[in-house]
């Protein structure tokens, strides 16, 4: 069937919105549905019950890890049948994180941290960009693994190629 509803959603990338979507229960009893999310960007509860004779909010969180567009869906399933709503999600780019300056003297290294998260129920891989690699050392592989809900930190180290001068980099 038809979705019974279209919802947009716009958010910057690794950013959540919430979304809540009336159900109605027009029964004198309560309503449980099982609720299936199309994504792993997607969350809320599994099981939801509609009280009887109102409407309930289900909320829906959607956290999408990266600059995108696509489609999405939430169904629910009940013993007395089934209907889903489609979602249209954009997520547009981040804004950058900018690190307080760092000093070092010259044949010596200052670092920062940055800690990246992966709140998803399965692993994600990270790779990494520099745009000043003669300046700034990214300290881990290319590649960055993370296992589901696991956080690290890695290390950014500062090493001045000349004196007096700014130096900046896009990691």
């Amino acid at each position: 069937p038809d979705p019974e509803q279209t919802i947009e959603v716009s958010t910057e990338a690794r950013k959540s919105s919430t979304v809540k979507i009336p159900i109605a229960n027009s029964k004198s009893t309560p309503t449980q549905f099982q609720v299936i999310l199309s994504d792993d960007d997607l969350f809320g509860e599994k099981t939801f019950v509609a009280a009887p004779n109102t409407t309930t909010d289900y909320v829906l969180v959607v956290s999408p890890l990266k600059e995108m567009k696509r489609a999405s869906s939430v169904y629910f399933y009940s013993d007395d049948g089934e209907f889903w709503y489609s979602l249209i999600i954009e997520s547009y780019e981040p804004q950058a994180n900018t690190l307080a300056p760092l000093t070092s003297a010259l044949g010596k290294f200052a670092s920062a941290f940055i800690e990246l998260e992966n709140p998803l129920t399965k692993a994600v891989t990270f790779r990494t960009e520099n745009d000043n690699p003669t300046a700034f050392h990214i300290v881990a592989k290319r590649l960055i693994q993370l296992a589901p809900h696991e956080k690290k930190r890695v290390e950014i180290r500062y090493i001045p190629t000349t004196v007096g001068t700014k130096e900046c980099a896009s990691i």
